[in-house]
């Protein structure tokens, strides 16, 4: 429906003046009250301007997840609205109304003596499973019917995942609803915070998702910043279905690497023709059957920006293992890459002599900070039930290190060491051979029982 476009005041402007004082008039993400701009009141005055903030008022929408239930009146957004969506928020936990009732095996061996029980129980499970299709198949009509969406974000969580999981717990995405919201052709950013699945999900066949899902983006974080939550083999085999089939056209990529048995082990499988920036955080994971990283590194040949920022455990070896061990000897280029951020770094690592002259940022450094590793942060560590530890090379091991990088373009140095007798060579060679350094940032320890900071 269009309107008469008036001769006098805010009339006069054209249409891309409008647009700019509804941006400017428009709510930020982080204030959840839309009233805390004029946006809305501004929208309210007549039709004529309520058409002209409508694509900026609701181009961001958050639905709360318990609605998508097949016990409630399914409602998510008005279909005089979908036009203007860009981005859709799930906001907390979904219904899961397919886990109301669910025996584990603890429960099962307790109902042995009555199998008719167990009958009952796993029918009325499964008319629960099927009762989410429609709601599944409600959103996928509802997803498509928004041409502008480009972005969804859930938002599961907002503290830590128990370490001890109960089937009545209201943990991940409907199976049915995921594979809807990657139905949505225009999608082309996915962030999720918390889970996707619940431990007891029961994984869809794999024909039931899209092929070729067009994501740009993917960020996942589980919401846990210490000891490796419990996750399945559900959630890791949705994550790797999802890796591989988003493969081929992903410019972002943000994983977790706290998994024992993680889709990191995977991603030499596939190649990565689009993607730009890879970052992995979490506790360092454990490579014992999987090849090195550098081989999944090497099918990126467009990185620009790569950021490791792995904790150390307690249980390995006094030193970190190195993303380009000296066993491999293939030939990986990263010409475009301009940002690198790496914790712990192995002064035996042969990635410093690959990296290409674009390189601008530089990290190498520990995380956390080797001065929080005291009382409070032991503390701290102790409450996320993690164990880390803090490897920090010395000078001499650092100055190995940077004298096989070959930066000339470098701007941004961040570096972090235990002085001994080459400290002051170190401190010679970083103006020598980056000279065209803008920030420096240096970490320095003496070499005690308790280190306090030099610099």
């Amino acid at each position: 429906m269009s309107y008469d476009w008036p001769k006098h005041g805010l009339g006069r402007l054209d249409g891309d003046s409008l647009t700019l004082v509804c941006e400017l008039l428009a709510p930020r993400p982080e204030y959840y009250n839309p009233s805390a701009y004029g946006l809305r009141p501004l929208s309210m005055t007549c039709k004529w301007l309520r058409s002209i903030c409508m694509p900026v008022l609701f181009r961001r929408c958050t639905v709360h997840s318990a609605g998508l239930n097949p016990n409630t009146d399914l409602e998510l957004i008005p279909p005089s609205l979908r036009g203007h969506v860009q981005t859709i928020t799930f906001l907390g936990p979904f219904g899961r109304a397919d886990m109301a009732i669910y025996i584990d095996e603890e429960r099962r061996r307790y109902l042995l003596p009555w199998p008719h029980k167990i009958k009952e129980l796993d029918e009325l499970r499964a008319c629960n499973i099927a009762s989410v299709r429609p709601v599944g198949e409600f959103l996928k009509n509802a997803l498509q019917s928004m041409p502008r969406l480009h972005s969804i974000r859930l938002r599961l969580t907002k503290g830590e995942i128990p370490n001890r999981i109960a089937a009545n717990m209201r943990l991940g995405v409907p199976m049915y609803l995921l594979s809807a919201m990657f139905s949505a052709p225009q999608l082309r950013h996915f962030s999720v915070q918390g889970m996707l699945c619940h431990p007891y999900d029961e994984l869809l066949p794999p024909h039931l998702f899209p092929p070729s899902i067009p994501l740009e983006s993917l960020v996942y974080d589980l919401g846990h910043n210490g000891a490796s939550p419990q996750v399945t083999g559900v959630e890791l085999s949705v994550v790797s279905l999802l890796l591989e089939r988003t493969s081929a056209t992903l410019r972002i990529l943000e994983l977790p690497s706290h998994w024992q048995s993680s889709p990191l082990h995977q991603m030499h499988l596939w190649t990565w023709p689009m993607l730009t920036k890879l970052s992995l955080h979490g506790e360092r994971p454990l490579y014992e059957d999987g090849p090195p990283l550098v081989v999944a590194l090497g099918r990126m040949p467009r990185l620009r920006e790569l950021s490791l920022r792995f904790a150390e455990p307690t249980n390995t070896t006094m030193i970190s293992p190195p993303i380009w061990p000296s066993s491999i000897k293939g030939s990986y280029e990263w010409p475009e890459l301009e940002r690198v951020f790496l914790t712990h770094p192995n002064p035996n690592d042969e990635l410093y002599a690959h990296l290409p002259p674009s390189l601008q940022s530089l990290s190498l450094r520990c995380w956390p900070r080797h001065y929080k590793f005291g009382p409070e942060m032991r503390r701290f560590t102790g409450e996320l039930r993690a164990s880390w530890s803090s490897i920090v090379p010395c000078s001499s091991e650092m100055l190995n290190m940077l004298r096989r990088v070959r930066a000339p373009r470098l701007t941004i140095l961040d570096v972090e060491y235990f002085v001994d007798t080459h400290d002051e060579l170190l401190l010679r060679h970083i103006p020598l051979f980056y000279p065209h350094l803008k920030v420096l940032r240096i970490h320095r320890y003496r070499q005690a029982t308790r280190p306090d900071i030099c610099t």
